[in-house]
């Protein structure tokens, strides 16, 4: 193979390397903008809308009365939101496993939180893409180290 060739084939593999983690990318940020407005409807109480907005999985999991009985056990104790800043968001995909875990496209990101009766938590939040949207299917909140 001429050197040409090499640095051709090199290239080409390096251009669609470039090109999956810019998509990546570009998933992780829009799974990420998904998540403000959904936790936004959590720190307004709007509990109900908040599921009716998840992924069908969520609402599968949990149904809209005790998620809204959750939240209200979990987050009312702590008081208004006063911010939220994302620590991390990570992409993964999940295909067929034979521990039975669900399938498909995936961002797990945590917020540093603070509340006014709970300066420091730590929200977990995962969402999955649904059809081209990115929806909520996971949520947990602990106090902040």
């Amino acid at each position: 193979m001429t050197s040409i060739r090499k640095t051709f084939l090199l290239l080409a593999f390096l251009l669609a390397s470039l090109a999956g983690t810019a998509r990546a990318a570009d998933e992780t940020a829009a799974a990420e903008a998904a998540m403000q407005p959904w936790l936004q409807k959590i720190d307004n109480h709007l509990y109900d809308r908040s599921w009716q907005d998840a992924a069908p999985s969520f609402q599968k999991a949990v149904t809209e009365k005790d998620w809204a009985n959750a939240l209200q056990t979990a987050r009312a104790p702590y008081g208004k939101c006063l911010g939220r800043r994302i620590a991390s968001a990570s992409r993964q995909t999940v295909v067929a496993s034979p521990t039975g875990a669900q399938q498909g496209d995936f961002v797990l990101a945590q917020f540093h939180t603070s509340f006014e009766r709970l300066p420091r938590a730590i929200e977990t939040v995962t969402f999955e893409k649904v059809g081209d949207a990115w929806k909520a299917s996971g949520y947990y909140i602990k106090p902040g180290p």
